[in-house]
């Protein structure tokens, strides 16, 4: 027996979007129940309850809840729109995708189904087609700047990196507050190994979000290059004040201590970055030189055996601690380790081996 409303549904839907406007979701998906338990046609309380569905995550109901708004009114674009998305959070691009098509199909100047759809499709790997379609969201909203956005990483991905700027500039054209597309161009600089202009659009990035940790670990890489290592260590400081479990900042502030000679330093931004990632092969590869450097081979030796753990085809590991060996005077296990590391391609390996009369 169908239950008698306790509220109008105009009050329903005033409470709706006031839960909906304070971001209140349980509340807003209990206030919903209650009403197409009340009023089972009611198609506005369950685009709310797909809503809230949504935002905690329960990304199957917020589809059936869709799918209700769509038994009830089959032309409701926004509700495949709302459902394709949902679908996105279940990494379920294909059926995204028809989702989308079938928002089109009802209006076919939705600029953002067609952009929601060239993101599924960008997910699947298919960047010749995601590219046809934020070109379409672009030809429908000129001012759509995640289209472009999205395009200058399709177009990253291909190298195309200054047709990526050119992109990412046409963002930032439309949204001059756009901090993620400054942080892009500077990546696709970095890429074209023009690091001075990478760098002001990082600083143009940190200017407009003081936090963005990409922009100072990118920055930081990026002034390693210029062989300013005292700013670049900076940098790495700076994007660890934001997040401490930045693991790879350690790793590459290691990195700038090793080449200001400073191997102590460097040995300890190493193990930092172990703290953080265990498995960090590189981390371990490179305290194992600093190790070297400081005389101490043992220690390198047993840094490289960590690394080749890890790694069992990590050719420089291979050859460095070949190196650590002949110093310990080793020389048995010296000839082991540079023959796999020829045997794994390594070129200085098969160059040192042919000098002594070697085959691997």
């Amino acid at each position: 027996m169908k239950k008698t409303p306790s509220l109008s549904r105009e009050a329903y839907i005033d409470m709706m979007n006031s839960y909906l406007s304070s971001k209140n979701y349980d509340k807003l998906l209990e206030c919903s129940r209650e009403a197409v338990d009340a009023c089972p046609d009611f198609a506005e309380a369950y685009v709310a309850m797909g809503l809230a569905c949504s935002e905690l995550k329960q990304h199957n109901q917020a589809i059936v809840a869709f799918q209700k708004v769509i038994a009830i009114d089959p032309d409701n674009v926004s509700a495949y729109c709302r459902m394709g998305n949902a679908c996105d959070d279940l990494k379920d691009y294909k059926i995204a995708i028809a989702c989308y098509q079938k928002a089109i199909a009802i209006d076919p100047n939705h600029a953002e189904a067609y952009y929601n759809t060239g993101l599924a499709c960008y997910n699947l790997h298919n960047d010749s087609e995601a590219m046809l379609y934020y070109q379409k969201a672009i030809a429908l909203n000129p001012n759509f700047v995640r289209a472009y956005s999205n395009m200058g990483n399709i177009y990253c991905n291909l190298k195309d990196y200054k047709a990526a700027i050119a992109c990412y500039q046409k963002a930032t054209a439309i949204d001059p507050n756009y901090a993620e597309a400054y942080v892009n161009i500077g990546a696709a600089y970095g890429a074209l190994k023009n690091y001075r202009e990478a760098i002001r659009y990082y600083q143009k990035a940190i200017a407009l979000e003081p936090n963005l940790v990409q922009a100072y670990y990118n920055m930081g890489l990026d002034y390693g290059e210029l062989e300013s290592y005292h700013e670049a260590i900076q940098c790495y400081r700076k994007a660890i004040a934001i997040d401490p479990t930045l693991g790879q900042a350690y790793y590459s502030m290691g990195f700038e201590y090793y080449n200001l000679n400073d191997c102590n330093e460097a040995i300890r931004c190493y193990k930092k970055a172990i703290a953080i990632d265990p498995n960090h092969v590189q981390a371990y590869a490179n305290m194992g030189v600093a190790y070297g450097t400081l005389n101490d081979y043992n220690e390198a030796v047993r840094c490289f055996q960590k690394a080749i753990a890890i790694d069992p085809n990590y050719a420089a590991a291979y050859y460095n601690m070949g190196f650590a060996c002949y110093n310990l005077g080793n020389y048995d296990e010296t000839m082991r380790c540079l023959k796999k590391a020829a045997q794994l391609g390594l070129s200085q390996a098969q160059e040192s081996l042919r000098a002594v009369g070697e085959n691997w």
